[in-house]
């Protein structure tokens, strides 16, 4: 059985393809996430999902409501980190940035309720030529700009961290 898992991945992957292919145009990305792999949509950030799961291997995809509603809060919190960038000016300075959805949940306080939500990072890198990379060294005022609307805009999601780490020993990505 665990010989043939790889196959069922590719035959998933491509009956997708099959029966979507009239939705593919030129520089959009596949979202693989609906398959189980992990999303490497640039600009609709990456959230992780297992494929295989269990002792045998056996092929295990996720329930694609809560797919979908992960994708939501992404793609939600990545427009709100890009529309910050742009009307502040430094989308032009930076070389790549987006949302990360992590699997991690945090209590926090709404109005006079307990939250219980996801937490979001963003990623904002300076580089050359993508083989190093720092994290953009954004003004405190933008980066709160950014959590203040993440949060209050994108219901599902009461924190938002910024990811410090270089490229080395980091990479840009997340995976």
């Amino acid at each position: 059985m665990n010989r043939l898992v790889p196959f069922v991945a590719l035959a998933a992957v491509l009956a997708f393809l099959i029966t979507n292919i009239d939705n593919f145009t030129v520089g959009k990305v596949l979202d693989t996430t609906q398959l189980g792999f992990y999303s490497v949509a640039y600009g609709y950030g990456y959230l992780p999902v297992s494929l295989f799961s269990g002792p045998a291997g056996q092929a295990f995809f996720p329930s694609l409501t809560k797919v979908q509603a992960d994708l939501d809060l992404l793609r939600e919190a990545d427009v709100i980190l890009i529309d910050e960038l742009k009307a502040s000016g430094y989308y032009t300075k930076t070389w790549q940035a987006f949302a990360v959805l992590l699997n991690v949940k945090s209590v926090g306080v709404m109005g006079d309720n307990r939250t219980y939500d996801n937490t979001v990072c963003v990623r904002v890198v300076e580089a050359v030529d993508g083989m190093t990379a720092t994290f953009a060294h954004l003004p405190h005022d933008l980066l709160e700009r950014i959590s203040r609307r993440i949060i209050n805009e994108v219901n599902g999601i009461n924190r938002v961290v910024y990811d410090i780490s270089s490229k080395p020993p980091a990479t840009i990505e997340w995976e």
